[in-house]
């Protein structure tokens, strides 16, 4: 009898639903002479080529030598948007009235495929260049102060089946 007390106390114990969070998304991979800007949780904004990142900081060289930024400061951090799109936009601005205007005239393979292809690769070159004029920015690191996402709860199940019956299940969940 003293062992299923000891069983039922310490199942009660336990009963209460226990929440373990997950820890904060770590750094992105950022490499070293990658052009970022950083925006600070008071507003501040920094450009410049990353020089080293630690756990608790990042340091990134401005044009007046190198800065430490610690990752408490830090709200955002961005780096360019590539310019692959606007590359792949030219492409196909390109070969859409090359396509159409061979529907039109009698064109022989060969020369369908090589206009379609001049066209495609120039205006994807335009296209990019004018991409690579934009400053464009991809957000790679976003503080949250908001719990992590994933959650798991954990919560035994003990029932009495009987005068000398113990059933001890448990479940876990998470989302």
């Amino acid at each position: 009898m003293r062992s299923l007390t000891r069983i039922l106390v310490i199942t009660a114990a336990l009963a209460v639903p226990s929440r373990v969070l997950a820890q904060s998304a770590p750094l992105p991979q950022i490499n070293v002479g990658q052009i970022v800007w950083v925006t600070g949780t008071d507003g501040f904004e920094v450009r410049g080529s990353v020089v080293a990142t630690l756990p608790e900081a990042i340091e990134i060289n401005t044009g007046g030598g190198p800065r430490r930024l610690p990752m408490s400061n830090i709200q955002v951090i961005a780096k360019k948007d590539s310019n692959k799109n606007g590359f792949w936009w030219g492409f196909a601005f390109g070969i859409a009235p090359i396509a159409g205007l061979s529907s039109g005239h009698v064109f022989s393979s060969s020369e369908a495929i090589a206009f379609t292809l001049f066209g495609g690769l120039s205006n994807g070159a335009v296209g990019w260049l004018i991409d690579n004029a934009i400053e464009g920015r991809k957000v790679i690191y976003e503080r949250s102060d908001r719990a992590p996402a994933l959650a798991v709860n954990i919560a035994p199940i003990v029932s009495l089946s009987g005068p000398k019956h113990l059933r001890v299940g448990g479940s876990i969940t998470w989302r």
